[in-house]
């Protein structure tokens, strides 16, 4: 097994509930797409080549019967990897997780323009992303190229309509419930209030308030 470098520990723990867990950029050429900030789509061989802090900075696509074309980071606005078949088999990654997906939102530590890993699923008004500077890693091991990490969450970065961008963090997730979520009633009726205790809900709180509230 020497096919795959991936950084961020494509293959998880176990125990991560991986839906909403960073898997990390794929540095060999997986299937894949890019969208550039000018509104292209290129569809091939899609391999991040540099990350600077957890978000791709140059990353280069081969399109079938084509030259192989570089792009800098702040070039594209998507970057998609598919996921390859032997990572599911640690059963830690659920099927429908097709692609590790990064999108060009605004960072709210900064106020600037990055690329970050979404966590949740590609529809609805809220995104779940992850936060590089707000997780911790804890010891892993190595398996042949592979090496296995876990991470204990300090903070997301969640984002709503493309328009407002919060740090999430366990003590921020009241003020998160009121100012992101409480303009679904649905959502309202099944989860009317958030502690710190519903931290680790973050990730399905978010699921079900874009499956209520489209």
């Amino acid at each position: 097994m020497n096919y795959f470098l991936v950084t961020l520990a494509l293959l998880v723990s176990t125990i991560a509930r991986a839906q909403y867990q960073p898997l990390g950029a794929i540095t060999q050429p997986v299937e894949g797409f890019v969208i550039t900030t000018r509104g292209d789509t290129l569809v091939g061989e899609v391999r991040i080549v540099s990350l600077t802090n957890d978000s791709p900075t140059s990353v280069t696509v081969q399109i079938p019967d084509h030259e192989k074309q570089q792009f800098k980071g702040q070039e594209l606005r998507v970057i998609a990897q598919q996921i390859p078949d032997f990572a599911y088999q640690t059963g830690s990654i659920p099927r429908e997780r097709e692609y590790v997906l990064f999108e060009r939102v605004t960072n709210p530590r900064t106020d600037k323009s990055v690329l970050l890993e979404r966590l949740t699923p590609a529809d609805g008004p809220l995104a779940l992303y992850f936060d590089p500077s707000g997780w911790k890693n804890s010891p892993g091991f190595t398996f042949g190229n592979f090496t296995i990490s876990r991470e204990q969450e300090l903070s997301y970065i969640l984002v709503k309509s493309d328009r407002e961008f919060f740090l999430a963090r366990p003590a921020d997730i009241e003020q998160i419930h009121e100012k992101a979520m409480s303009d679904c009633p649905a959502f309202l009726e099944r989860f009317p209030k958030a502690t710190r205790r519903d931290w680790k809900e973050l990730g399905e709180r978010v699921v079900f308030y874009n499956q209520s509230c489209p």
